[in-house]
Formats: structure tokens, C-alpha cells, sequence
């Protein structure tokens, strides 16, 4: 419909009709194929979505399996039990009783300590 009618009488009507036709059928053609390309675009998404989510399941089951075969080298936990030959051993002991036993340059260091993490602890306090 963009050009005006050209031609003259009956065959000139018929041809313009044919291809108005055409143009339309063009036009449709057109539109059918830019749907079907977008419909193949999602199908293509879909699968790569199932390739990555199948991906993970794969890698995790292999996670899975090599921590059973390998557990010191694939393990997924760490397990806070220390070295067997030489285990952790955890003191819980009164400090009053050896304080009496520290030098002065020992006290003086313990003190000069102590001043300096309260000082920082402030310091953090304050920032915040």
C-alpha cells in the first residue's frame, strides 16, 4: 500500500492485487521466521540451563565420591582434631599464681601489652 495503483484497467487491478498479496505473504514469511528463530533462541537456553545444572550435579557427585575414596586429600569438612602424633592440647590454667613468679621486665611487658590492646579496642570502638 505504500506505492499508489499503477497499471490501467482489469489487468493492472489484478496485478496490483498479486502483489499487494505477495508483499503481505512477505511480510508473514518474514515474521514466521523471526518467531521461529526466537523460539529456537529459548530451546537453546533451556538446554544450556540443563547442561549447566547437570554440570553441577556431575561435579558434586564426583566431590562426593573422591572424598570417600581420598578423605585427607578430598574431604569437603575439616575436622578440627589436629595431628595424631603430636594432638592439640588445650591448658586452662589460673594466671594469679604465676604472676608472682614474673620478673619485672616481664611484668612491664604483660603491662605495656594489656595497654596497648585496650588502646586498640578503643580505638575499634570509636570507628565504629
Amino acid at each position: 500500500m505504500d506505492r499508489p495503483i499503477q497499471g490501467s484497467g482489469l489487468l493492472g487491478l489484478v496485478t496490483d492485487a498479486a502483489q499487494l498479496r505477495a508483499a503481505h505473504y512477505r511480510d508473514q514469511a518474514s515474521l514466521l521466521r523471526q518467531m521461529a528463530e526466537a523460539e529456537s533462541l529459548m530451546r537453546l537456553r533451556g538446554n544450556l540451563l540443563n547442561l549447566a545444572h547437570n554440570t553441577r550435579i556431575i561435579t558434586e557427585n564426583l566431590r562426593w565420591l573422591l572424598s570417600k575414596l581420598q578423605p585427607k586429600k578430598w574431604g569437603d569438612r575439616l575436622l578440627v582434631a589436629g595431628n595424631p602424633e603430636s594432638p592439640i592440647e588445650h591448658l586452662h590454667k589460673a594466671v594469679a599464681p604465676y604472676l608472682n613468679t614474673l620478673t619485672n621486665d616481664q611484668l612491664e611487658a604483660l603491662e605495656g601489652f594489656a595497654n596497648s590492646m585496650l588502646i586498640e579496642q578503643k580505638r575499634a570502638e570509636d570507628d565504629a
